[in-house]
């Protein structure tokens, strides 16, 4: 009788960390991604208006090739891949990749909203680096007119290692409980 009632004791405490362990595989890697994703989101944004500021001459000027070495120069060693693009969509400064390689990013869904007036970001992949990417689109405005378009971009593999290592680690806590 004993064993009996310790055996369905011990199958309730199996069931009840199981479902637990489930629950949090499920709720807590979107939660953890939300969260990630706007702390990106604010990050990038601010960076934008450092750069905002350390570009506005150049811009003003027209100064393309000058904007391309300081954008080359100044941002190159940050994580970050960051495109200046002009608001027929023409990219006229980038850090990953040559500008005579680059098409025309009208039709890019932040770029689209950006030339709207409002900040934007997006998850998609990136034809160019050939990897899925946050995007941030600030627009930039001088003297009250939209001149261009500030694009910040990051790789999401960070964020990918933070879920898998989150996931295993429910897992692991589960089996051994």
């Amino acid at each position: 009788m004993i064993k009996l009632n310790s055996l369905k004791y011990l199958f309730g405490y199996l069931v009840v960390v199981v479902l637990f362990s489930a629950l949090c595989l499920i709720y807590l890697p979107p939660l953890l991604q939300s969260h990630y994703i706007n702390g990106k989101v604010n990050e990038l944004t601010h960076l934008s208006s450092s750069i905002e500021k350390v570009i506005e001459p150049l811009v003003r000027e027209e100064n393309w090739p000058e904007l391309e070495n300081l954008i080359q120069d100044m941002f190159s060693q940050l994580e970050t891949r960051i495109s200046i693009i002009l608001t027929d969509g023409k990219v006229i400064a980038e850090t990953y990749k040559d500008l005579a390689d680059m098409e025309s990013h009208f039709h890019r869904p932040e770029v689209r909203t950006a030339l709207r007036g409002e900040v934007a970001h997006r998850i998609r992949y990136s034809s160019t680096t050939k990897e899925d990417m946050l995007y941030v689109a600030v627009p930039f405005i001088i003297d009250g007119q939209l001149k261009a378009v500030i694009r910040l971009s990051v790789f999401l593999d960070e964020l990918d290692y933070i879920l898998k290592h989150l996931r295993n680690r429910i897992i692991l806590i589960t089996i051994f409980i």
